[in-house]
């Protein structure tokens, strides 16, 4: 399944002229296995459905215990997270027997993305940016917050 193994890599995919993208064979990806596409500022990350069903239950349980204890930061952190993963999620696809899925041509519109991509594998999903400039910006954002 997507996303079972630690996904560590970047590579360059095309997308076709009908919108599709293949899912790098790196990332265990299975033919009609569900996958969640969630928004950032100039890229998107995908998952697996079953990843983001364990994070909302992992924070809903969370939220429980902190409202228990009455931790008030806790709760509005968690609820924060929660909405986050409601308003970014843009959609979800289902992968065909080559392993591609379909991107809307206003998704493509959205974030740029031509003929290539570039994607980052990292952890548990992987990001796509529209060029591997991009990905180099994201890198320095990165090292700029820590």
């Amino acid at each position: 399944m997507f996303g079972d193994e630690i996904m560590l890599f970047q590579t360059k995919v095309k997308i076709d002229v009908k919108g599709r993208m293949s899912i790098p064979s790196k990332t265990n990806v299975e033919e009609k296995e569900k996958l969640i596409l969630i928004g950032n500022d100039d890229y998107i990350s995908i998952f697996s459905l079953d990843v983001i069903k364990n994070r909302i239950k992992l924070l809903a349980n969370s939220k429980i215990d902190a409202i228990s204890n009455g931790d008030v930061e806790l709760i509005k952190y968690l609820d924060n997270e929660l909405r986050l993963i409601s308003t970014s999620s843009l959609d979800t696809y289902s992968v065909d027997k080559y392993h591609r899925i379909l991107l809307s041509s206003k998704l493509r519109n959205l974030y740029n993305f031509t003929n290539e991509v570039f994607i980052q594998g990292e952890i548990n999903h992987i990001n796509v940016f529209k060029d591997e400039e991009t990905f180099e910006n994201y890198k320095i954002k990165i090292k700029e917050r820590s």
